[in-house]
């Protein structure tokens, strides 16, 4: 699967399906949620608090919605997606790494790449 596209019933199972739920609490203003699925370490990271979240994505002139993801190696993803605010349309890239943690799937860390 590496370097390929995934569809969602392919990446049933995978890390990339806790990346899509994280992605789709977001683009619904669910920050609790979108929380949850991010390594319970790195929960109270400003960016990953939940009500800072759900105060951003929440408010989005237009919510994020989850374009691709592409599985890189067995922990690390390549997602891509669009989303708008008041003032810029952003079509946004990040690195999002994985971890396992009692036989779940969590998101460890997100990179933007493009300033989105």
């Amino acid at each position: 699967l590496a370097g390929q596209a995934m569809d969602p019933v392919n990446e049933y199972g995978t890390a990339a399906t806790t990346i899509r739920a994280f992605y789709t609490a977001l683009h619904d203003g669910q920050g609790e949620i979108a929380s949850g699925l991010v390594v319970p370490e790195k929960r109270i990271i400003p960016a990953f608090i939940p009500t800072n979240l759900t105060r951003f994505y929440g408010g989005l002139a237009k919510p994020i919605q989850l374009i691709g993801i592409e599985q890189t190696n067995a922990t690390t993803y390549s997602v891509r997606y669009t989303y708008s605010t008041s003032s810029k349309v952003c079509n946004g890239e990040a690195i999002v790494t994985t971890a396992e943690h009692e036989a779940r799937h969590y998101i460890h860390g997100i990179k933007a790449l493009n300033g989105c």
